[in-house]
């Protein structure tokens, strides 16, 4: 017994396919296209989420959201609102597996496509087909803004940059070089650094704010 070997532990595949969903807009003929993807098996169970806080910094735990099961209904309550925080549709269709659209409208922004289904042709044909869906009403500048390089640029990158370069000027400009050049040097480090920190986090939520309301991850139409 001690010269067999330990029976390896096979992996099962993970059943569920996921993906980012590009920043578009939303307007009823794309709806009414995810409508037809989901629905060309036949009747299936569905509900959506929309959230409608008006938190874009994201600090909000408890956010508000309607339910809502009746499509019609839906775009009418998307398209009456004045803004979307979030939206998400989870679809299950009898036989096939669950299919899952997830939006965030307030920082971090993303876009998600889940789909679960023990039928691995058929998650793949339902996956790339709203993908590719939703691919063709890309908008290309919103979705790269919301990425990871590019909301890193407008959550630290730039707000850090701007800020330090400000404090530098300021301190260089209004404090003395006999008195930079004295033991106060340190003190004066400190409190330019605390300085710009506080100054760059109040700069990275006014963009991230103006980014928000100018270029939203999904736009209603």
């Amino acid at each position: 017994m001690f010269g067999m070997k330990k029976a390896e532990k096979i992996k099962k595949p993970d059943p569920k396919m996921k993906g980012r969903l590009p920043a578009c807009t939303l307007d009823e003929e794309l709806m009414g296209k995810i409508w037809n993807i989901l629905s060309r098996d036949g009747e299936f169970l569905w509900h959506a989420e929309v959230g409608t806080s008006d938190d874009l910094l994201g600090k909000l735990e408890e956010r508000p959201k309607q339910t809502v099961s009746d499509w019609n209904e839906l775009i009418h309550l998307m398209q009456t609102l004045p803004r979307i925080d979030s939206l998400t549709i989870t679809a299950e269709i009898p036989g096939k597996g669950v299919v899952a659209l997830a939006f965030r409208n307030f920082a971090p922004s993303s876009g998600r496509l889940v789909v679960d289904s023990e039928h691995r042709e058929w998650a793949e044909d339902i996956y790339f087909d709203i993908l590719e869906l939703f691919e063709s009403q890309k908008d290309a500048l919103a979705t790269f803004m919301h990425s990871w390089l590019g909301f890193g640029l407008i959550q630290t990158g730039i707000p850090l940059s701007l800020s330090c370069a400000v404090v530098v000027i300021v301190a260089a400009y209004l404090i003395p070089i006999q008195i930079r050049q004295t033991q106060w040097l340190w003190w004066i480090t400190v409190a330019t650094t605390i300085i710009t920190l506080r100054l760059a986090y109040t700069v990275s939520d006014k963009l991230i704010i103006y980014t928000l309301k100018k270029y939203p991850y999904i736009r209603i139409s």
